[in-house]
């Protein structure tokens, strides 16, 4: 099923999800948040500009959030798949398994929330490449 996916699929996906994630929950705020939803400056730029970009609106943000968190998910669960040649059950049981934690992630106001995206996105691309330069070393 996940290899199957094609970029608009994957993307109407991530929107759906995305979309009843901003709906179901409501963004969490932590004792931290009120510093980047303030932009405090004892806070970085980036995640208090990502909020700012997006008019203070934390719907918007845990919807973003969750779009890219599932975004993600999707592509790493396709490269694990190509990598460790996982069999389709395997794959879609890790696609559920990421994709709840991720979900999990993206309610947050948190730039722990975008960094986890980010990381999916660079063990994806690592992955890709060494399959590519046939370094395997496991």
């Amino acid at each position: 099923m996940i290899e199957q996916l094609n970029k608009k699929y994957s993307l109407f996906l991530s929107l759906i999800v995305g979309f009843v994630v901003s709906i179901l929950f409501s963004p969490l705020i932590f004792p931290d948040s009120d510093g980047y939803i303030k932009y405090d400056s004892l806070r970085s730029l980036g995640y208090p500009l990502f909020i700012f970009i997006l008019g203070k609106n934390l719907k918007l943000v845990v919807f973003i959030q969750a779009f890219l968190s599932i975004l993600s998910c999707i592509y790493f669960s396709k490269q694990i798949k190509i990598f460790f040649e996982f069999h389709k059950l395997t794959t879609l049981f890790f696609f559920v398994l990421i994709s709840l934690i991720a979900v999990k992630i993206s309610i947050n106001i948190l730039p722990g929330s975008l960094c986890f995206t980010l990381y999916l996105f660079s063990l994806s691309y690592a992955l890709k490449s060494n399959k590519k330069t046939k370094l395997r070393i496991i």
